[in-house]
């Protein structure tokens, strides 16, 4: 616990109206002349020293300030420490919104709540990998928390959050009645209707055009949302179809029925069995219920 508070204790942290408050991540002889005379005699941007993090506190005390005005070529005579800040505010809303809305392009975001301690100035930036995807699939009615980022002084950063809802209008496919599992979808079994979605993760709809000829992998009640991982290629041979074998050994060339016990697509081996002798054997798939077996010598038992 007393490690996590040191952590957030910067960012808890308010403005000390003491302190000089300095707009970058170094701390400049101009900033320190606005609270010691003396430092006017000195380039207004020779660095003194880092800032602190935003929201922290850094002390420069007398004698290191009068070291700094000796390295320039200024006497001085400086009697008390001086208190520096990183200059910071608090988000807005809708700067939020804006930063989101360059990382989403058209669409709807909703801002509900965001991260409320000082931050310094800078770019705000939330990337989609910082997006945490909705419990329900697919959902953009629920809120979501996003992840992001104020990059500082170049390289520097500090992080931020907002609680969002956020969605895009998107052609998605449902089944249009009833389906039974191992069905190949026809035409008339595929709706297409724009809805509100989730932009990124969860539910990924398959384009209705590539869903037409492929085959469900389960059953599809009317109204569900026909996704690629409910879908399948239909195989050239499936297993129990009955093949037509063409079989070549050297000159000779041979033709049986056989029944396939393993399913395949044009190009693949796939197991099948001779019905009159029981022997098993590797074939090719050369076309929907064609197969063929380059020598004999390839049968297993």
């Amino acid at each position: 616990m007393r490690v996590l508070f040191m952590l957030l204790a910067p960012f808890l942290s308010g403005t000390d109206t003491e302190c000089i408050q300095v707009p970058g991540d170094r701390i400049r002889a101009g900033d320190i002349a606005a609270r010691i005379d003396d430092f006017k005699q000195v380039d207004a941007d020779v660095e003194v020293e880092f800032a602190p993090l935003p929201g922290g506190r850094r002390i420069l005390t007398a004698i290191e300030l009068q070291r700094v005005a000796a390295r320039n070529g200024v006497t001085a005579k400086i009697l008390s420490d001086v208190c520096v800040q990183m200059k910071t505010r608090l988000l807005d809303v809708d700067e939020v919104k804006r930063a989101i809305e360059l990382e989403i392009q058209n669409a709807t975001v909703e801002v509900l709540d965001i991260s409320r301690y000082p931050i310094p100035e800078g770019q705000l930036q939330f990337k989609k990998s910082g997006l945490t995807p909705p419990a329900q699939n697919g959902s953009s009615l629920q809120a979501v928390l996003w992840r992001g980022r104020v990059t500082y002084g170049g390289s520097r950063s500090v992080p931020i959050w907002a609680r969002v809802r956020v969605s895009v209008e998107a052609d998605v496919s449902l089944a249009a009645k009833d389906i039974a599992p191992a069905a190949t979808l026809g035409d008339g079994d595929v709706v297409v209707e724009k809805r509100r979605m989730f932009p990124y993760g969860g539910v990924s709809s398959a384009p209705a055009q590539t869903a037409i000829g492929k085959r469900t992998k389960r059953p599809l009640k009317k109204g569900d949302v026909i996704t690629a991982a409910v879908l399948e290629i239909p195989k050239d041979v499936e297993r129990g179809d009955k093949v037509d074998v063409a079989v070549s050994s050297g000159a000779a060339q041979l033709r049986l029925d056989a029944i396939a016990e393993s399913a395949g697509q044009v190009g693949e081996r796939v197991l099948v069995k001779n019905p009159a002798s029981g022997k098993r054997f590797q074939a090719t798939v050369e076309s929907k219920g064609h197969v063929s077996v380059t020598a004999l010598a390839e049968e297993q038992k």
